[in-house]
């Protein structure tokens, strides 16, 4: 009676051991999954998905082992607190620069100079003048505005009355920018010299002939540029015969930028305009500054200027000396 209660329990022990799923690792080193239908001293009966019923001696394995649970067995893993989501706020563009500042003030410099030359003694002279200069410069296009006064008297008596001003236009030509147009106009006028009015208009060519560093050191700098071109000119005269002069001449020019080491900027201009109808009769003009910086931006000018007329209409002066000091300012 004990025996065969011994034997029910071990056949119910191996029934139960008979249902369950291992992998079996052999020892030629493959590996079988299947469930185990039965298994005895001497070999192991499982099915597999794939394989169907496969009979295992017991030497052939090397060891066995359960798979591990399955995934939808296992409890739910708690959800993952939700995310912090922080609202962007998107910077707004810079707004657009405009037209004074894109246009104006960020290509436009220039300088304004102002000066007198006064005397108590013997001679009583007091004498006023000022001279100012903008240049505004577009990719190729340079505009360049001159104006200039002076006003003085000595000994009651009037020295000088004049004002003039000018506008040219360069518009560069090719990659290099050597080559350059023009065009220039200018009006004024000058009691002493009976001029009441004289207005001028032209166009011409000009070439980048210098331009170059270290000319005479290891600072200076140098651009000379030469000009040719024609122009119109017009002179209404006061109390002089003939009253107005008309003419169409040549007109060859030339100016010079020369920085000189430590501080000095030296510039110099010259024209000559012969009448295309008489070339006897021309006219002539020189002038020449020396720059020298005493602040930042303030600087002390030393001028010279002169003009002259081959064939001036009767009582005027054939020629104009000017030599003057002055304060000048840059921005």
């Amino acid at each position: 009676m004990l025996l065969a209660v011994a034997v029910a329990c071990l056949a119910a022990a191996g029934a139960a051991g008979a249902a369950d799923a291992l992998i079996l690792h052999l020892k030629n080193g493959d590996r079988l999954t299947g469930t185990v239908i039965s298994r005895d001293a001497g070999q192991v009966v499982l099915t597999n998905a794939t394989l169907g019923r496969l009979v295992l001696p017991v030497a052939a394995i090397e060891r066995e082992e359960k798979p591990p649970a399955d995934k939808a067995s296992a409890p739910p893993a708690a959800a993952p607190a939700p995310a912090k989501v922080v609202a962007k706020v998107a910077t707004p563009p810079p707004p657009p620069p405009s037209f004074w500042k894109r246009y104006v003030s960020t290509n436009l410099h220039g300088s304004l100079q102002m000066g007198a030359d006064l005397g108590y003694g013997t001679t009583h002279t007091e004498m006023y003048h000022g001279q100012a200069q903008l240049v505004h410069t577009i990719g190729r296009v340079r505009d360049t505005a001159d104006f200039s006064a002076a006003y003085g008297k000595t000994d009651g008596v009037l020295a000088a009355n004049r004002m003039e001003g000018s506008l040219k236009t360069d518009v560069d030509l090719g990659s290099g920018k050597k080559l350059y147009v023009y065009n220039l106009g200018s009006a004024g006028f000058d009691e002493v010299n009976k001029l009441e009015l004289r207005y001028q208009e032209g166009a011409g060519m000009g070439y980048k002939v210098f331009d170059r560093g270290h000319v005479f050191g290891k600072a200076d700098a140098m651009v000379i540029n030469l000009e040719g071109g024609a122009q119109y000119q017009e002179f209404h005269y006061i109390r002089t015969v003939p009253p107005k002069k008309t003419e169409v001449s040549i007109r060859f020019g030339q100016n010079m930028t020369w920085r000189i080491p430590p501080k000095i900027t030296l510039t110099e201009k010259f024209s000559f305009a012969p009448n295309v109808s008489n070339f006897a009769d021309y006219r002539t003009h020189v002038e020449l500054n020396a720059a020298y910086p005493l602040l930042d931006k303030w600087t002390l000018n030393l001028t010279m200027s002169d003009d002259y007329e081959a064939e001036p209409p009767l009582g005027v002066r054939p020629n104009d000396l000017q030599i003057r000091s002055s304060l000048g300012f840059k921005f």
